[in-house]
């Protein structure tokens, strides 16, 4: 069974490039979709806090603003916090690849909210 088909969808916040949720299906098998593609990159994070409540997804962002929602409201949505500066897309994909898996996994055991920390460089 591959993480799609057991997975909740994501959804990528719009400070996140557009074209990582083809990479995530291709290389991780998760279900992905960014905001933009769903018509919600202008909208505030209430509206889009709102969205994924409704789809029941698991919304990974940059944005810090969305925990105070989730503290107030509870999920869903479940949310990941990428904490990760202003890296490249190949540093994120490194990023998402070692740790994407165990971070959708601390959510589906109950966690409202997981951090996702880049704490080194790949070598280049």
């Amino acid at each position: 069974m591959t993480g799609a088909s057991r997975q909740r969808e994501l959804w990528l916040d719009a400070m996140l490039s557009k074209y990582l949720p083809a990479w995530i299906e291709r290389e991780l098998g998760y279900r992905c979709r960014h905001l933009l593609g769903l018509g919600l990159r202008e909208r505030s994070d209430t509206a889009i806090f709102a969205a994924a409540r409704s789809a029941d997804v698991i919304l990974i962002t940059k944005d810090a603003d969305f925990l105070p929602i989730v503290a107030r409201l509870g999920p869903p949505p479940r949310v990941i916090l990428l904490n990760c500066g202003n890296c490249t897309n190949d540093e994120l994909k490194h990023l998402l690849a070692r740790s994407l898996g165990a971070a959708i996994a601390e959510l589906e055991h109950g966690r409202a909210i997981t951090e996702i920390v880049y704490t080194e460089l790949p070598r280049r």
